[in-house]
This record gives structure tokens, C-alpha cells and sequence, in this order.
């Protein structure tokens, strides 16, 4: 059977847009390429989840028309991309007169890519809450938990108190396996919050940078360091494993004590938007079916690789037979 993966994200429109430069103020340049896809963390962990074999459901919030209790046009796309890639969105809440999320993309000549995000409609803490209620039934019989700060830091800490109920309930199902991949990083005044949280998690997988947002500010350096930072927040938030990514050079992993390297996979970057979470939801979907951490990883990394070889968050998700042939073919190289 499937494993059960439940995603706690954002849900957006991406407007993509291909430069060489990002403008200064007052200044104006023309995009090379401009794409508009539905993305989000959230949904494209979800959706990579689904490719890879799991039942999924997702717990977010999309914008709703003024005067009829139905999705705007940017929802509606969303929905539509739900249904196509098989996931369950019976906690995708229409919020009536508020505005899909909507994030700009900007990718660079390398490849690289920022973001401007306006989360709107996901900010609204009452809303995400009472999804969180409503979806308790599920979230309890989930074998994986995937959660960004996307939404509230109060309907986070909510669905971990669910999750961690649920692990203590003597039953046959575990409970849910809990990561978390804390982006975008919490606002300065929500840090403290979001660190007490920590308790809770089973996973944390940042890149560099959102990795030093939840260090002190004396303790970050410029640029940051993915190897020490993995060593850093294992030791001072107690997670029993942090994954601190880095697309060009792999992922520095922490766990009991030690910090270990693991390579990328050789690839065409095309871009680099859904990397990071093709490669949070193989760990998680790879974890959930019995594999070794360590396995899991490996598959993340084939999942993170293939991703960034496609343009777009989750059009660029892979499917799980193209992760398994990729895993494969390195063993055989090997």
C-alpha cells in the first residue's frame, strides 16, 4: 500500500521570470522568458509526493471571488493541477474576497534563483487553524508530515501537538514522521517560536541560508557555511536529523553526533525552484516506506537532481520511475 503523506504549505501562482540581472531602483530590464505555473512549496512538495507513489493529501487556503463562493482564477488553476496529479484537497479552504498567493520567481543566467513572495490569503491564522481541526483525522494516521512556513507559526505548533498526540497514543500506526523545511524563514519576532517548535520535529531540512535565519544573529556568517550549520543546529535545536542543502555540492547531513557530505547527482541545471523540494519529499516518501535514512537520502538527492534539470517548481517534479532508473544507473557507474 502507499504510504500516507499529509503537506502543510503554500499554494501559489509562480510568475516566472528569466534575467540577467535584477534591476536596481528606478531602473527597469526585460525578461528573457516569463512563465505562469501554479507552485508553492507546498504544492510541489505535494505534488512530487504523488509522482513518487504516495497518497497525498494537502491543508492550505486559495483565494475566493467577492460575490460567489468560488475560486479566482489563479485557485481554479491550482485546483486543476490538484486533481491531475491525484491529490486530495478536501483542505483546500476558498477563502471568500481574499486573493491567491501569488510569488515572483526571477531566474538568473546561472541558474540561480530568488523569490518575492506575497502570501496573502495563507497568512490568514484563523483560516489555517481551523483547516488544522478539521483535517485532525488524517493528519493522526499520516505516515509522513511535510511542513513549511508558509502558513502561521500558530497552526504549525497546532498540527505537531496533533502529531505528537498521536505518537503517544499506544496503537499499530507509529504516528507521523514530522519534517520540516523552514522556508520561507520565520519573520525576526516569530524566531523564538519557531525554535521551541524544534521539539517536535523529526527532520529539518533547510538550504544554507535558511539554515543561518535560525541561528542568533552573532553565530551567522556571510557566506554561510552548510557543513558547520548542519553540525550547529543539530547540536543547539536537539533534531535527530538536520539536512542542510547545497545544490552545487550536495547535502551535509547531522546526525548522532556526526557531520556527513553527500554529493549531488551530475546534472544539466535548468533551474534550480523545485530542487529543494523534490528532494524534502523523496526523504520523506523514502523514509515513510521502511528505507534506511541513509537510502532515503540517496533517493532525495536523485529526485533534487532531476528537478533541477526541468524549468518550473512543480512541472519539474520526477516521477518515481525516473528517480529509481537515475538510482540505477548511478549504482551501476559506481
Amino acid at each position: 500500500m502507499s504510504v500516507k503523506v499529509v503537506v502543510i504549505g503554500g499554494v501559489v501562482m509562480d510568475l516566472e521570470f528569466w534575467i540577467s540581472a535584477l534591476p536596481k531602483w528606478k531602473e527597469a530590464v526585460q525578461a528573457n522568458k516569463f512563465h505562469i505555473d501554479p507552485g508553492g512549496k507546498g504544492l510541489n512538495q505535494a505534488v512530487a509526493a504523488s509522482r513518487l507513489g504516495a497518497e497525498v493529501s494537502i491543508i492550505s487556503a486559495i483565494g475566493g471571488n467577492k460575490t460567489e463562493n468560488e475560486p479566482d482564477q489563479f485557485g481554479l488553476k491550482i485546483l486543476d493541477v490538484l486533481h491531475q496529479e491525484n491529490i486530495n484537497n478536501d483542505f483546500v479552504q476558498v477563502v471568500e474576497g481574499e486573493s491567491t498567493a501569488v510569488t515572483a520567481v526571477f531566474v538568473n543566467d546561472e541558474a540561480e534563483s530568488s523569490f518575492i513572495g506575497w502570501k496573502s490569503v495563507t497568512n490568514n491564522k484563523r483560516v489555517i487553524c481551523n483547516l488544522i481541526e478539521q483535517s485532525e483525522k488524517i493528519i493522526r494516521n499520516a505516515d509522513a508530515l511535510m511542513i513549511t512556513l508558509e502558513v502561521p507559526v500558530e497552526a504549525i505548533e497546532k498540527i505537531l501537538r496533533i502529531a505528537r498526540h498521536a505518537k503517544a497514543i499506544p496503537r499499530n500506526h507509529p504516528g507521523p514522521l514530522v519534517l520540516l523545511n523552514p522556508a520561507p524563514p520565520a519573520e525576526p519576532h516569530e524566531r523564538a517560536f519557531v525554535i521551541e517548535l524544534m521539539k517536535y520535529i523529526d527532520i529539518l531540512v533547510p538550504n544554507a541560508w535558511e539554515a543561518s535565519q535560525l541561528l542568533p544573529l552573532r553565530q551567522r556568517e556571510d557566506p554561510p557555511n552548510p557543513e558547520k550549520l548542519a553540525s550547529q543546529l543539530h547540536h543547539q535545536l536537539r533534531v535527530p536529523r538536520v539536512c542542510v542543502t547545497a545544490s552545487d555540492i550536495g547535502c551535509f547531513i547531522a546526525t548522532e553526533g556526526k557531520v556527513t557530505q553527500h554529493s549531488p547527482f551530475v546534472s544539466m541545471v535548468v533551474d534550480t525552484v523545485g530542487g529543494s523540494d523534490a528532494f524534502c519529499a523523496a526523504l520523506v516518501v523514502g523514509m515513510a516506506e521502511g528505507k534506511k535514512f541513509f537510502e532515503a537520502v540517496d533517493m532525495a538527492n536523485a529526485a533534487g537532481s532531476l528537478a533541477v534539470q526541468t524549468r518550473g517548481g512543480y512541472p519539474s517534479m520526477p516521477t518515481r520511475k525516473q528517480v529509481n532508473e537515475l538510482l540505477a544507473t548511478h549504482k551501476t557507474l559506481k
